[in-house]
């Protein structure tokens, strides 16, 4: 199921729950979280953030945006304009890289910082 957009607390918790029957996601209609009752935040596909480098593997790395959600994902290919030989050249952890919302699928974010031409 591809969700065109996807809604987080200020903790990370996400707006979409599993159903605990079919195992299928649906969406919670309310605007508080169920663990700690913060206010959720819209993300929306083409929206672009400021992100933080928390973590790199071979083929990506995970992002924070948000203060705090941690499930954004930039591929390799999405990092720059040009071929990349390894990812670890490219970012450090802690870096501040702006990043575009590819899509939303499964509850992870795919980011593109390639699609804000990023050299």
């Amino acid at each position: 199921m591809t969700l065109r957009e996807a809604r987080f607390c200020q903790d990370g918790h996400k707006l979409v729950k599993l159903c605990f029957f079919c195992h299928k996601e649906f969406a919670v209609d309310h605007q508080l979280c169920d663990f700690c009752g913060e206010l959720f935040v819209d993300l929306q596909i083409g929206q672009v953030f400021q992100g933080t480098v928390r973590s790199i593997e071979d083929y990506y790395a995970w992002l924070e945006i948000l203060s705090g959600i941690t499930t954004v994902w930039l591929d390799a290919s999405e990092i720059a304009n040009h071929p990349i030989s390894s990812i670890y050249g490219e970012l450090q952890i802690g870096e501040q890289i702006d990043v575009k919302i590819l899509r939303i699928e499964k509850g992870i974010v795919y980011v593109s910082a390639k699609a804000l031409g990023r050299p």
